[in-house]
């Protein structure tokens, strides 16, 4: 039965916003040959490379299957078509496979050959050029271990078990660079099936069983400690993670299923929220218990857990949704073909392939290894579903700006050192991309005596995305009322050219971005992402221009022209999106907004239309709320997670205040009032009688509302 999935977003204003989706798996292809165990990447925003596998597959055999694959395939989202490409130099299953910044797949090691032997290989994809090369050898050969890149060039590589069956606790990073594998401190046991995370920067290694079956189950997590070469105990497990799936998110890692008892027959349905110092359960379970299963990220911040082995030993059908940002965990579509220990991969799209994931290959009965692929795709988003802004219920002015009669919004006017923005009011999500185009005009310009040999008038106006508060307002003048904004990608239109700033011209657009840091309009390595002077004259005559920027999985265009129709980029740039750019919360979503500046020289910046493209382009909360998943220095609950009793404490409290207690699906649980002094103190939480789980502490004065995550963990 093919179910519909009821996609609610958790709207901090007491509301539930719903909306209908009708999801469902189709078949989409068969692979050339059948595998399971195997790899899968994305290579583009459309197409995926299948390799390496076992064509067949022995039930109860630590060996798995008769041989190893070798032979690589192309899925095209795109065209539907299927074909190969360059074999890798060795079969490779059972294994790790990494996809690095810079869209190069790489795999280590693996089950390879025949009798359970196992290679030291790693070898590399480029899908610009699709081929493979041999980069060099792991120190210890090895399959069922697990990988994570570290940086552009490093991959650290733990424990796993060799061609004898016996795990291993041998850690080692290998330096795509050199082509070198240098050995780290060992793992505290042996250790399979098991995942890594990483949080600020640190390596966690998640469940796993230490050994083969039958031997005891992980429980304690501990970290890589590069500085002292050692790993350092973070915490306990509230219970044991053989073989289970997930997925990291930023600050952490959601996890799912996985084998329960020491005989690897009775499985879990539980989901856990996994962070460094932490593991939460959900309040919702998967619709079926189950390892061996897929999870990916889908859009709208959700991740989707599907097929996998059940607790019959036979292959299950089941799906389920899991939201990043509410712990909402419900029923999603089921699989047409019941298949475990198969490949998946989600595909961004772009503006005329929809964002999708393959469910490619498995064992779909007993012993039986399917070449099928079945696809699950999300509506195509075009021009026709953008989201007109500009009005009072979308959009929020700020500094100089203001809102018109007429649906525009005049940023600045002719005052001298005006900084203005306008901001949407609510989050965007940016996970399979950003598309947004807006039109504008100057009027008024005047250098005042301080000519930049371009047309009258300055300073422009700058699109920007960041994850710091709702409405910033950044600096005058040459900072286009950008400059300063932490954490922060500013596409800028400059109408005037400073020198100082190494402005290329009085007309120019340029992208600038310090990850982490406040922005500046500096136009040199370390502050400039690329610019361009490929654009019309900004002049300050009234004519109106038209601009689109695209941010999507493989980089960024932005468009600038004097009519409507807008065919080519003035600037391109490859190998960037928005998550490489700025820290994102676990929503995977920023703030978006237009600013602008003068100076000494002045004119009038007036924003006359500004849409949105895309079906996921609202995320969660509302203008002056709180991330769901972070808590800011003036808003807090401590401990979280608590256990019996909590303290929410707002030390900027100037009023009373209403607190609401709701679950993730947005039940209200309870209410209390505080004075100011009180919320300054603390308020007591209790939590002796909730279930453990994510919930949500909404605050309400008579001028604001704010919320703050709450975890409650027993």
């Amino acid at each position: 039965m093919i179910n519909q999935r009821i996609l609610c977003t958790f709207s901090i204003v007491i509301t539930l916003t719903c909306a209908v989706s009708a999801h469902e798996w189709k078949a989409w292809g068969n692979l050339r040959e059948p595998r399971a165990f195997g790899y899968a990447a994305a290579i583009s925003s459309t197409s995926a490379i299948v390799f390496g596998g076992l064509p067949d597959f022995v039930a109860s055999s630590q060996k798995f299957g008769s041989r190893v694959l070798n032979t690589c395939e192309i899925l095209d989202a795109k065209t539907g078509a299927v074909r190969a490409t360059m074999s890798t130099a060795v079969g490779h299953a059972d294994g790790p496979v990494v996809t690095m910044s810079n869209g190069k797949v790489v795999v280590l090691g693996g089950l390879t050959g025949d009798k359970g032997k196992t290679t030291t290989l790693v070898e590399e994809f480029d899908p610009a050029s699709e081929t493979w090369t041999t980069k060099g050898n792991l120190l210890y050969s090895r399959r069922q271990q697990e990988a994570i890149a570290i940086d552009d060039h490093r991959i650290m590589v733990v424990c796993g078990r060799g061609s004898d069956l016996a795990g291993t606790k041998t850690a080692e990073i290998f330096d795509l660079t050199t082509g070198q594998s240098t050995a780290i401190a060992e793992y505290r046991y042996q250790l399979t099936n098991h995942k890594l995370m990483m949080v600020d920067s640190n390596v966690y290694v998640v469940g796993g069983r230490e050994g083969g079956p039958n031997d005891p189950r992980s429980r304690n997590i501990y970290f890589y400690d590069e500085q002292t070469n050692r790993w350092v105990f973070s915490f306990e497990l509230p219970v044991q993670m053989p073989l289970i799936e997930g997925v990291q998110v930023y600050g952490g890692m959601f996890t799912s299923g996985g084998s329960v008892d020491m005989g690897d027959s009775q499985f879990s349905d539980i989901v856990y929220y996994i962070n460094g110092t932490s593991a939460t359960p959900l309040s919702g379970r998967l619709e079926t218990s189950v390892k061996g299963h897929s999870m990916v990220p889908w859009i709208n911040d959700s991740l989707i857990a599907f097929g996998g082995e059940g607790n019959s030993g036979m292959s299950a059908k089941e799906s389920s949704w899991i939201n990043t940002v509410t712990g909402v965990v419900s029923l999603g579509p089921e699989l047409i073909s019941g298949r475990r220990y198969g490949m998946e991969v989600q595909l961004q799209g772009d503006q005329t392939t929809p964002a999708c994931i393959f469910a490619i290959g498995g064992v779909t009965g007993s012993s039986t290894t399917t070449r099928s692929v079945e696809i699950l795709t999300s509506v195509l988003c075009s021009q026709s579903s953008s989201s007109s802004l500009l009005n009072a219920s979308s959009v929020k002015t700020v500094g100089a700006a203001t809102l018109t009669s007429s649906s525009s919004v005049l940023l600045t006017g002719t005052n001298e050192y005006s900084t203005g923005a306008v901001w949407y009011n609510r989050k965007v999500s940016i996970r399979s991309g950003l598309s947004t185009s807006f039109s504008f005009r100057f009027l008024q310009g005047s250098d005042k005596a301080q000519p930049d040999g371009g047309p009258q008038g300055a300073d422009g106006l700058a699109l920007v995305i960041q994850n710091g508060s709702p409405s910033p307002l950044g600096a005058a003048g040459q900072g286009i009322g950008y400059e300063d904004i932490p954490n922060a990608i500013a596409v800028e239109f400059d109408a005037y050219l400073n020198a100082s700033y190494s402005d290329p011209a009085a007309s120019h657009v340029a992208i600038q971005s310090q990850r982490d840091k406040k922005l500046k309009p500096w136009h040199r390595s370390g502050f400039t992402i690329g610019l361009s002077t490929n654009v019309p004259p900004l002049r300050s005559d009234g004519t109106i221009y038209y601009a689109r920027v695209d941010f999507n999985s493989t980089g960024v265009e932005v468009y600038l022209d004097t009519v409507p129709a807008l065919n080519n980029p003035a600037l391109s740039i490859l190998g960037i999106s928005v998550p490489n750019l700025i820290s994102l919360g676990l929503d995977n979503a920023a703030y978006i907004g237009i600013t602008s500046a003068t100076g000494f020289s002045v004119q009038e910046h007036e924003l006359l239309a500004w849409t949105l493209q895309g079906c996921d382009v609202v995320s969660v909360g509302v203008a002056d709320t709180d991330d769901f998943f972070e808590q800011t220095n003036s808003l807090s609950i401590i401990p979280s997670p608590s256990t019996d009793l909590a303290l929410l404490r707002w030390r900027d409290a100037q009023s009373a205040a209403t607190i609401n207690i709701y679950d993730v699906t947005g039940n209200h649980i309870r209410s209390l009032n505080a004075s100011n002094d009180e919320l300054v103190r603390g308020v007591r939480l209790p939590s002796f009688d909730l279930a453990p789980g994510i919930y949500v502490a909404q605050l309400v004065t008579p001028s604001m509302v704010r919320t703050v995550r709450w975890m409650i963990q027993k």
